[in-house]
C-alpha cells in the first residue's frame, strides 16, 4: 500500500526501505505517479508529453501491471498544500530483474519514462529538490491471451460469461466479417466501411509489433514476411465488394474471419479481453495453477480513467481530431476535476461522504458486502477519487443500457421513490439531498435544528427536479413538470450528442452548452442561453421588480428577496448556516425553515431550471413566509385584468378566502374594515407582487359577528390603477 511517510534524519537512513509511491515529512511531500498514454502517439491533454511518444510501445494506461516492452511512463506530482515548488528531479531505477538493463528517458525531469523488457519487479525511485523522496513497485508481465472464441480466465467465470456479451468482447470479429459498420447505420441501411491496423490497435490486446509479450500486435507482426500480413490493405481479400470506388467489408461475411489465418494464439487476443484493461496476467495465471499467492503479479483493478482513456482519448498532439476523444470531454468536467476543487479534507475517506466524494466509495457502495470487501484501498492509490468512467460504467455487464453501473435509486433521502428518470436515475444517486428537511428543521426549540452545518447539501439536484424537500410551510408545492417530460433526466440535458469524426457520441463534460440549452425547443427552439428562454412559465415578472427578463434571472431576483430577509454570515455574505450565529436564528423557525430554502435552490446551481414551476413557488412561499402575508399563488395563469372575487365561504366562521387577480406588477393593498370604516386587518400591506392568481385567509376568531368589507388596491409606478370593495359576513 502507498503511504505518506513522515521525514527526519532518522527516516532518510531507512529510505532504502521504501517501496511505495508517496512520501511525506514536514513541509514537502511528492508522488511518483504512472501516468496514461493513448494510443494515437499523443497524452491526455490534461498530462504533460513525455518527449513526443512515437513508435510501437507508447501504450500506457498507469496500471501497476505492465506489458513487456512497454514503456511506463511517471510523473512527479506535488501532493501536499504548502508553496514549496519542485525544481529538481532525479529518478532511479532502484530495482529491477536479473538481466534487466532497462534505462530511463528523462531521469533529471518532472516525467519520466522506460521500457521493461524482463518479466519481473522493478521499484522506480523519485527524489525531488534533493530531499523529498518516494518510490513506487510495479510489475512486467506478458499476455495469457483471453476471447470469446478461446476463454482463459476460468477462474472469474461469472465475469467471463457477462462480459462476454459485450461489444468490446466481439468488436474486432465484428470489424472484419463488416457487422460493425453496419451496426452504426441507421435501420435499413447497409454499413459501408473499411477496417484496418488503427482500428486494430484498440480492438485486440495489446499493439506491439517488436516485442514478444503474447500481444495480437506481435503476433499479426505487420508488414512481416514471415508471420500473417496484417498490413494496411489486410482486409482486401476476394470476399470483398466494391462500392462507389473504394473498397468495404461485405456485412456478414465471415469469408474474411475464415480465410485469415488466425492461429490459437492469436484468437486468444482478438478482442478487447481481460488483459487489455486489467494488464498482462500470465505471471497471475501461472502463479494461481502452481498454488502460489503472490500479490504483486496480481492483475490491475483500478478505477483510473487510463484505463479506458488509453483507447477511449484519440487526443494528437493536444488536439480533440478524431472520433474517439470522449476522455477529452471528461476531462473537462467536474467529475475528472473533483480531487483538486471539489474535496475538502476528509470528504474522500468520510463514511458518509465517500460514497459519492470517491469514485471507490460509490463503486463499493453499489456492490453487495461480499464484492465490496474485493476492492481493498491500496488497489486504488495510484488513481484518483474522481467520478471515472468505469465508475458509472460496467465494462463487465450489458444489463443495463450502455454498461451503465446501476440505473436506478431506491429513494430520496425523505422517502420518496422517484419512478421517473431514466438513466438519470444513476445521477440521483449522489446528486441528492442528505438530510430530511422536515427532521432537519423541526428538531426541539431554541434552534429548531440549526447545529454545525445546516442548510441542504451542497448538489441537491434530483431533490430540485422532482419537487422534494423544500420547505413547503404548510403548502402543497409538489410539481415535477421536466421530470414527466425529459426521458433520462440529467442525462438528457447534460450528455447532448456531439460529433467527433464520423461518429456521434454522448458528450461527457456535463455542461449544458448550447447545444444542451438548444434542449428547451418546448419554450424557445432558437435559445442558446437560459435567459433567452423568457417564454418558460408564461412570461411572468416572478421577482416583482417591473421587468420581464429571462428565467434564470426572475429566479435569482426571487432569491434576493429571500436573502433579504436572512441573517447573513459577516464572511461570506450569504445566508448564515453556522451555529457560531445561533443567536441570529434562536427562536425563530421561520427564518431557519427559509434559509434551508435558499440554500436548496441555491445549491441546486440551475437558478430554477430543474423544475422551473416548483422553484417560483418554493421562493415565493418562503417569501410570504417572511414577511408574514401568508397570500399564495392560486395557479400559473396570468389574468388578463384587475379581479376582486367574493369570498369563499360567505357567510364564514371563523376563516375565509379572498381571491384577488393581478394582470401586471404591481403595488397592492388588501385591507377588511368593520361596519364604521374602521381598519381591522391588513393582509397585504402594499407588497409588489407580479402578475398572477393569489389567494390569501382571513382568521375571524377574533371579530365579532357581523358585516365586514374587504378592500383591494393595486398602483403601479406610485398611480393608482385598480381599487374595489366587497363585503362578507360573519355569522358566530
Amino acid at each position: 500500500m502507498k503511504r505518506f511517510v513522515t521525514f527526519s534524519m532518522l527516516s532518510f537512513l531507512l529510505l532504502a526501505c521504501l517501496s511505495t509511491s508517496q512520501a511525506q515529512f514536514s513541509t514537502f511531500s511528492v508522488k511518483a505517479k504512472r501516468a496514461v498514454v493513448g494510443n494515437v502517439g499523443g497524452t491526455a491533454v490534461t498530462n504533460p508529453k513525455y518527449f513526443n511518444a512515437t513508435g510501437e510501445n507508447y501504450v500506457a494506461s498507469g496500471g501497476r501491471v505492465i506489458a513487456k516492452g512497454m514503456r511506463v511512463y511517471y510523473s512527479a506530482v506535488k501532493v501536499d498544500t504548502t508553496s514549496t515548488q519542485m525544481s529538481t528531479y532525479a529518478w532511479t531505477i532502484k530495482t529491477q530483474p536479473t538481466g534487466s538493463t532497462a534505462a530511463m528517458t528523462g531521469a533529471t525531469t518532472a516525467n519520466m519514462y522506460f521500457n521493461p523488457l524482463v518479466v519481473g519487479q522493478y521499484i522506480v525511485g523519485l527524489t525531488v529538490n534533493g530531499t523529498a523522496t518516494t518510490a513506487d513497485t510495479i510489475y512486467c508481465s506478458t499476455y495469457a491471451g483471453h476471447s470469446v472464441e478461446t476463454p482463459g480466465c476460468f477462474c472469474h467465470f461469472q465475469n467471463q460469461t457477462d462480459w462476454a456479451n459485450t461489444r468490446h468482447a466481439k468488436i474486432f470479429k465484428d470489424g472484419i466479417t463488416g457487422n460493425l459498420e453496419n451496426s452504426l447505420s441507421p435501420a435499413g441501411v447497409v454499413g459501408q466501411g473499411t477496417y484496418g491496423t488503427s482500428c486494430i490497435k484498440c480492438h485486440t490486446t495489446g499493439w506491439e509489433s517488436k516485442t514478444d509479450n503474447g500481444n495480437f500486435g506481435f503476433l499479426a507482426n505487420v508488414g512481416a514476411a514471415t508471420k500473417t500480413s496484417f498490413d494496411s490493405t489486410w482486409w482486401k481479400l476476394p470476399a470483398i465488394t466494391v462500392l462507389s470506388g473504394a473498397f468495404y467489408i461485405k456485412p456478414n461475411d465471415m469469408s474474411i474471419w475464415n480465410n485469415v489465418t488466425l492461429t490459437t494464439t492469436m484468437k486468444q487476443v482478438s478482442s478487447i479481453g481481460c488483459e487489455s484493461c486489467h494488464g498482462p496476467s500470465a505471471d497471475h495465471k501461472t502463479d494461481r495453477l502452481t498454488g502460489g499467492s503472490d500479490k504483486m503479479k496480481n492483475p490491475n483493478k483500478s478505477l483510473d480513467a487510463g484505463t479506458c482513456n488509453q483507447c477511449h482519448n484519440a487526443i494528437i498532439d493536444g488536439t480533440t481530431s478524431g472520433k474517439h476523444n470522449l476522455g477529452a470531454y471528461w476531462m473537462a468536467s467536474k467529475h475528472a476535476t473533483m480531487p483538486n476543487s471539489l474535496l475538502p479534507t476528509g470528504h474522500a475517506t468520510s463514511a458518509s461522504c465517500a460514497k459519492c466524494h470517491s469514485g471507490q466509495g460509490f463503486v463499493k457502495s453499489k456492490l453487495a458486502a461480499a464484492d465490496a470487501a474485493k476492492w481493498p484501498t491500496d488497489d486504488f492509490s495510484n488513481g484518483v477519487n474522481a467520478v471515472t468512467c468505469p465508475v458509472c460504467h460496467d465494462a463487465h455487464s450489458v444489463a443495463n443500457e450502455n454498461q451503465l453501473r446501476v440505473v436506478k435509486i431506491d429513494s430520496l433521502v425523505n422517502g420518496y421513490k422517484p419512478t421517473v428518470g431514466g438513466k438519470g436515475q444513476l445521477c440521483m444517486n449522489c446528486h441528492q439531498e442528505r438530510t430530511n428537511v422536515k427532521t432537519k428543521i423541526t428538531a426541539v426549540a431554541p434552534y429548531y435544528g440549526f447545529s454545525d452545518r445546516f442548510g441542504a447539501h451542497h448538489s441537491p439536484q434530483a431533490d430540485v427536479y422532482l419537487g422534494q424537500d423544500g420547505y413547503e410551510f404548510g403548502k402543497t408545492l409538489f410539481v415535477q413538470s421536466h421530470a414527466t417530460l425529459v426521458q433520462n433526466a440529467c442525462v438528457t440535458c447534460h450528455m447532448p450528442t456531439v460529433t467527433l469524426g464520423s461518429s456521434v457520441h454522448s458528450s461527457h463534460a456535463m455542461t449544458m452548452d448550447t447545444a444542451g440549452v438548444r434542449g428547451c425547443t418546448c419554450h424557445n427552439p432558437t435559445a442558446t442561453d437560459f435567459n433567452d428562454v423568457k417564454m418558460l412559465m408564461r412570461n411572468s415578472d416572478y421577482d416583482g421588480n417591473g421587468k420581464v427578463e429571462g428565467f434564470q434571472t426572475e429566479v435569482d431576483g426571487l432569491m434576493a428577496r429571500v436573502k433579504a430577509k436572512l441573517p447573513l454570515d459577516v464572511l461570506t455574505g450569504e445566508p448564515t448556516i453556522a451555529m457560531k450565529d445561533s443567536l441570529l436564528v434562536k427562536n425563530k423557525p421561520t427564518v431557519i425553515q427559509s434559509i434551508w430554502n435558499y440554500w436548496l435552490i441555491k445549491n441546486d446551481n440551475s437558478h430554477g431550471v430543474h423544475n422551473p414551476q416548483y422553484v417560483v413557488k418554493l421562493l415565493k412561499a418562503t417569501i410570504d413566509a417572511l414577511t408574514g402575508t401568508g397570500v399564495e399563488t392560486a395557479d400559473q395563469n396570468i389574468p388578463k385584468s384587475f379581479e376582486l372575487a367574493q369570498n369563499y365561504p360567505n357567510p364564514f366562521n371563523p376563516s375565509t378566502e379572498i381571491r384577488f387577480s393581478v394582470p401586471n406588477t404591481s403595488s397592492v393593498r388588501l385591507q377588511v374594515y368593520n361596519s364604521i370604516g374602521q381598519v381591522v386587518a391588513t393582509l397585504i400591506d402594499g407588497s409588489t407582487m407580479s402578475a398572477g392568481n393569489y389567494t390569501v385567509k382571513l382568521n375571524g376568531s377574533n371579530f365579532s359577528s357581523g358585516i365586514y368589507l374587504y378592500r383591494l388596491e393595486a398602483s403601479s409606478n406610485g398611480a393608482s390603477t385598480f381599487v374595489t370593495t366587497k363585503k362578507m359576513l360573519l355569522v358566530k
